[in-house]
């Protein structure tokens, strides 16, 4: 009865682990794709100026 008990706690200790690191890579990939995000705007700023200096 005690082995199954500890059982259930390590599987709730390992739920628990598993939640907080995926918020944890979450945050990261929002990070992520929050930076490509500014890169594209930064690029389609850049691309435009340059198209605009050909056409001149």
């Amino acid at each position: 009865m005690e082995e199954e008990t500890n059982k259930g706690e390590d599987l709730i200790k390992e739920r628990d682990r598993l939640k907080k690191e995926l918020i944890e890579k979450k945050k990261k990939l929002a990070l992520i794709v929050t930076m490509l995000e500014d890169l594209e705007i930064d690029y389609n700023g850049i691309e435009q100026k340059e198209e605009g200096k050909t056409e001149e």
